[in-house]
């Protein structure tokens, strides 16, 4: 958080123990401008700075409100904007925010009423998150803050696509839409570099300095220049009393740069050996495969588990079918067992008894959705096979691509994406999957997903599409997968032998 120049940054993670294991963090596209972020010859600047607090988990929610109610007051007092930065998973339907905790089941959340609470009144705050449904903290009329979302209240975040050359995912692809953005207000002049020319929108320049502007900045940043998929991290921005005019920096309480001379001081990292088909960077030369095939990719070499006793066999063989059953994008924020799951498919990691219990119950979580939301498109006689045979994710991708196009086909893409948009958010609504229990993990959204994809191919009208929602939550309790969802889950226990 930002009072002025007093800066605060509250972590349960000593950097020093992240650069001795992990050596270095990078961020940005895998395929483009990425560079290391921290690492041994960064952290010693980063430290010397003194505004970072290490917290143990436990504690880290309790000293953060207590952080944010200490510099609002101090804030108010000196008539200064603070900016808060929330980092963290959120839960689906009410945006909650994980801080802290050892694991997903013991982990504290953030709530709006908490933040509502710590804030006070009398003080102009912004917000920046990054979580899954962050949305929800904007539609919310309890808070009267400038808030800028990575995603919807209906939507998950997304981060860039894992590296291969570290196995690991390289930061919020809306981070680094926000800093291309304040780089691109930085910027009033075009720029040439490596044969290659960078094109400025001068009109973005010119009106940018009111906060409106700036949110306009980046959903363009992002849609032009960051993310083909842009459109569908469906991010959020909210001013405080409907200030839109107010200059941007004072609105936002975003710090002055120089962004892009900070960010060319860090260490370039080299392009990585991903397919470049897989890269989504508009301004990419190669985008010409279709993501049904790159979204393939994911359940490849999962075949030929082998089989063992007890708890561990079952939750192999329930990996094996989660990840052939398209389940999603690993850098999507929810999925960040896909690596774990994997692995243990391929025998490549061996887990202790306590994270089966765990994984065995986001599993079954997750495989009990994607159940329940095959009887509900067999019940509505949907055009769709089966979720678990079904890439949802694809079908997105596709219809989002091709509403890029400026033709009638293009045209035709949008108007269908539209509907699917629209019904998603009456299937949302409806909340005819229930959300993960703490035991659970993180939220799941290809169930409602892959419904809501059944419902916009089969030509329903709007007013059909909620007819036919609604005799869904009337029978939603008569569907044994929903049952086993809730409260049929096999003796675990048992499983293990003890």
């Amino acid at each position: 958080m930002s009072v002025g120049s007093n800066q605060i940054w509250l972590t349960c993670l000593d950097p020093q123990m992240l650069v001795d294991k992990y050596v270095e963090y990078a961020h940005g596209n895998r395929l483009g401008d990425r560079r290391i972020v921290l690492d041994s010859i960064l952290l010693p600047d980063i430290l010397a700075a003194g505004n970072m607090r290490v917290v143990p988990p436990s504690l880290l929610l309790d000293r953060s409100l207590a952080t944010i109610r200490s510099e609002c007051r101090i804030a108010k007092d000196l008539d200064q904007p603070v900016l808060i930065l929330i980092f963290g998973h959120g839960d689906q339907y009410t945006g909650g925010v994980s801080i802290g905790g050892q694991k997903t089941s013991d982990t504290p959340r953030l709530t709006i009423a908490s933040m509502k609470q710590a804030i006070g009144k009398g003080v102009d705050v912004a917000i920046l998150m990054t979580s899954c449904y962050s949305g929800c903290w904007i539609v919310n009329p309890q808070l009267n803050v400038s808030a800028m979302t990575a995603a919807g209240p209906e939507k998950m975040s997304e981060s860039w696509a894992q590296s291969q050359s570290s196995s690991r995912a390289t930061g919020s692809i809306y981070a680094f839409a926000v800093l291309q953005a304040l780089i691109k207000m930085e910027e009033p002049t075009m720029t040439q570099e490596h044969g290659s020319t960078t094109c400025v929108d001068m009109d973005d320049l010119i009106s940018s300095s009111t906060y409106g502007e700036l949110s306009r900045v980046i959903c363009r940043t992002l849609l032009d220049d960051v993310d083909t998929m842009g459109e569908d991290h469906d991010i959020k921005f909210s001013t405080q009393n409907d200030w839109w005019e107010t200059e941007w920096r004072q609105r936002s309480g975003i710090p002055l740069g120089p962004y892009k001379e900070r960010w060319e001081m860090l260490r370039n990292v080299p392009v990585d050996t991903a397919d470049p088909c897989t890269n989504r960077c508009p301004r990419a030369q190669d985008n010409e495969t279709s993501p049904s095939q790159a979204s393939a990719k994911f359940s490849y070499g999962l075949r030929g588990s082998s089989s063992v006793r007890g708890l561990r066999g079952v939750v192999q063989s329930m990996a094996e079918n989660y990840m052939l059953s398209f389940p999603g994008r690993d850098s999507f924020a929810p999925n960040v067992y896909h690596y774990t799951f994997r692995n243990m498919v391929l025998g490549k990691v061996v887990v202790d008894d306590d994270q089966l219990v765990e994984l065995f119950d986001i599993l079954h979580y997750r495989l009990s959705g994607m159940r329940l939301a095959s009887e509900y498109a067999s019940v509505l006689s949907l055009p769709l096979p089966d979720c678990f045979a079904h890439d949802t994710d694809a079908w997105i991708q596709d219809i989002s691509l091709a509403g890029r196009q400026h033709d009638p086909a293009g045209q035709a893409a949008r108007e269908k994406r539209n509907h699917y948009k629209a019904i998603h958010s009456l299937v949302y609504d409806a909340r005819i999957f229930d959300a993960a229990l703490r035991d659970q993990g993180w939220g799941y959204s290809k169930p409602c997903d892959y419904l809501s994809v059944g419902l916009a191919k089969s030509g329903m009208t709007m007013e059909e599409a909620e007819l036919a929602i609604k005799k869904l939550q009337a029978c939603k309790w008569i569907f044994i997968s929903h049952k086993f969802l809730t409260s049929l889950r096999p003796n675990r226990s048992k499983l293990l032998g003890k």
